[in-house]
């Protein structure tokens, strides 16, 4: 199966030793035989992460080995649940008892372990009594994550940004004579060519386009689903419309009402002509390289609406939190000083994940060391400036399932309006049983 070994859990079992020190930033020094210059008292930290974040080896090539070099005093204690990819899990930890001092997470967690756990501190005062570099991290990053405090609060500091592009299989373009898609192209000139690629030939259908999700796409247009001003579901607006409206156009393309999964399709089956979706295919891409089945492929940027050009998808990224209830602030702000350090943070854009740094020798070696990437268009991943994406709630998660059962719906012929009008009246009925 694709990404087996990619997605390899890291082990519960692993406590890693990992240690600190670094000129300037939280690790500075104290002065040559003063008293707090002697070597600093045992810590462990437990540290929270998503399922499938890291593999064993790369935890260790990117969180203990490096760290161990600073910070030999800390040493990390890993907590997480097989197979939970969403963060639902911390709840649980924390129920127990359980509470981690440092949290891997994804971007859209940070409004429930902020606000609804409680669990997330804000480091602004952190970040500037232990002299923590912010200007060398990603504007855009901190924007956003800033996005769900409501004073400018800063709850995590970016360790990656997922990028997003449309992958596709040359072979299929090439079988049909159809030229590649191009960077900068709209939704408009994708559907064109996935009508023209849409085929049946040799007994095999040929799949046009594959999505992430309805929700993935209209993250491009920066969509909120709740009013703000009125605390209500926001389903009805034109922007939802244009979303639907493509949405379905897509659906339509020839042999696109498939069902499988995207990446077996354009992978192992290698029947999906085009795949708009993140980057973390690429890590997939790359097995499927080193397994030695061939995949003519190569990468396009991710298409846009006319209406926003130059917009990638709604901007999404890994984050590294300090928990409201460490004793550690100061040690949990020094291991993600480690991974975020320049040497870190090479191996990591080098290795195919986007470095949450800003300076652009870290796009330049992006995926240098993957194999499958040599000669492809991977200037692509960067064509676009990933659109602002509203913060994600509880308010947020209550109601967005909707709009998932819209898109089913309109994929299986409903019209549009009634489809959106259907999800609204659901997701105000759910907003008011939250008290809204």
């Amino acid at each position: 199966m694709i990404g087996k070994k990619g997605r390899t859990a890291v082990a519960a079992s692993i406590v890693a030793a990992i240690g600190f020190g670094c000129s300037g930033g939280p690790g500075k020094q104290p002065a040559e035989g003063s008293e707090a210059s002697k070597a600093p008292e045992p810590v462990t930290l437990k540290m929270y992460t998503l399922a499938k974040s890291f593999s064993e080896a790369d935890f260790k090539r990117l969180v203990t080995e490096p760290v161990r070099k600073k910070y030999p005093h800390i040493s990390i204690e890993l907590m997480e649940e097989p197979n939970d990819s969403t963060g639902a899990g911390l709840e649980k930890f924390i129920v127990a008892g359980n509470v981690p001092d440092l949290i891997y997470a994804n971007t859209q967690n940070i409004g429930s372990y902020s606000r609804d756990l409680q669990v997330a501190l804000d480091l602004n005062g952190p970040v500037k009594q232990y002299q923590f570099r912010l200007d060398r991290l990603s504007p855009e990053a901190l924007d956003s994550i800033r996005s769900y405090g409501k004073n400018g609060e800063l709850y995590g500091i970016p360790f990656s940004t997922n990028g997003a592009a449309l992958y596709y299989n040359k072979d299929i373009f090439d079988k049909f004579g159809v030229p590649y898609p191009k960077d900068g192209s709209t939704w408009e000139d994708i559907l064109e060519l996935g009508k023209r690629v849409g085929r049946t030939e040799g007994g095999v259908e040929y799949k046009p386009l594959g999505l992430a999700s309805f929700t993935h796409l209209a993250t491009s247009l920066s969509l909120p689903y709740i009013d703000a001003k009125t605390n209500k579901a926001a389903f009805g607006t034109d922007g939802w419309t244009r979303v639907a409206q493509t949405y379905k156009a897509i659906k339509e393309l020839p042999n696109n009402k498939y069902k499988g999964g995207n990446d077996d399709l354009f992978m192992s089956k290698q029947e999906l002509a085009m795949y708009a979706t993140y980057d973390n295919v690429l890590l997939f891409l790359e097995e499927l390289n080193r397994s030695g089945k061939a995949l003519d492929w190569d990468i396009a940027s991710y298409p846009n609406f006319k209406e926003k050009p130059g917009a990638g998808l709604g901007f999404d990224a890994k984050v590294l939190l300090v928990s409201s209830k460490t004793k550690h602030v100061r040690e949990a702000l020094q291991v993600i000083e480690s991974m975020t350090s320049d040497d870190v943070q090479m191996a990591v854009t080098r290795s195919g994940r986007i470095s949450s740094l800003n300076d652009p020798k870290f796009k330049e070696n992006f995926g240098k060391d993957l194999q499958s990437l040599q000669g492809k268009n991977v200037a692509a991943l960067f064509k676009n400036v990933q659109a602002f994406k509203p913060p994600v709630t509880k308010e947020v998660n209550a109601v967005s399932k909707f709009m998932g059962e819209a898109a089913a719906d309109i994929e299986a012929g409903k019209d549009i309006n009634t489809a959106l009008r259907q999800a609204e009246e659901k997701a105000n009925k759910a907003l008011e049983a939250l008290g809204h």
